[in-house]
């Protein structure tokens, strides 16, 4: 299931311990306690929180859900049916995992997210699945650690399909780009999510073109 942000809503940007103690999950007390060591450990403030038993792993992603604006995602509740969008290498580096679309033929695509779930991210995950219509949830480190096993282990992996040809094949891959007339930071996007693919704008903007052409068959 996905869970929306409570209808708390702090007056300025909180730090995840202010905000556990603002939606009453630990006291002040305990977040001291906890901050000491937390910064002798290094470790992430909510695991050592977990650890102690001050508070549950779905109340850190509640604070969390609420601090990033985001709802929340069971993703070890979820069919993960539309996985495959995301390249392995991509979804590993990102922490990040297209898990479902709303309905049959629709061009929304459901994409999870661990924390921080910074603008980067979901930019370059744009780029790669080529949608304009995505939406962004939040799931929690280990989940999405068991989905990306469920789907990229050999024994969930999918053979590789050969994809259609784009036009303008010969075309340099900075001469496709500049020729869609996309703003710059779209083209920045596209050039940063081909460097961490280690493969050429035009194949980003080739895969993005595949995404969308699929779907309209699927109408």
């Amino acid at each position: 299931m996905i869970t929306s942000p409570t209808s708390f809503r702090p007056t300025q940007k909180l730090r995840l311990g202010e905000l556990m103690v603002q939606l009453g999950f630990l006291t002040q007390a305990q977040l001291d306690g906890t901050l000491s060591q937390q910064k002798s450990s290094g470790a992430f403030l909510g695991r050592v929180m977990v650890a102690k038993g001050l508070c549950s792993e779905p109340q850190v992603m509640a604070a969390l859900s609420n601090q990033l604006g985001l709802p929340f995602v069971d993703l070890d509740s979820r069919e993960l049916r539309c996985s495959g969008l995301l390249p392995h290498a991509f979804a590993k580096k990102h922490r990040a995992i297209a898990f479902e679309r709303p309905g049959i033929g629709s061009d929304e695509v459901l994409v999870a997210l661990t924390a921080p779930a910074k603008l980067d991210t979901q930019d370059a995950v744009r780029a790669v699945i080529g949608k304009s219509k995505l939406r962004f949830a939040l799931a929690s480190d280990a989940a999405l650690d068991r989905a990306l096993i469920r789907v990229y282990s050999p024994e969930a992996e999918a053979p590789v399909l050969q994809a259609p040809i784009i036009p303008e094949v010969a075309a340099e891959p900075a001469e496709i780009v500049a020729r869609l007339d996309l703003s710059p930071r779209t083209q920045d996007v596209i050039r940063r999510a081909a460097a961490e693919l280690s493969i050429t704008p035009r194949e980003v903007v080739r895969r993005a073109m595949e995404s969308w052409a699929s779907t309209r068959r699927a109408r």
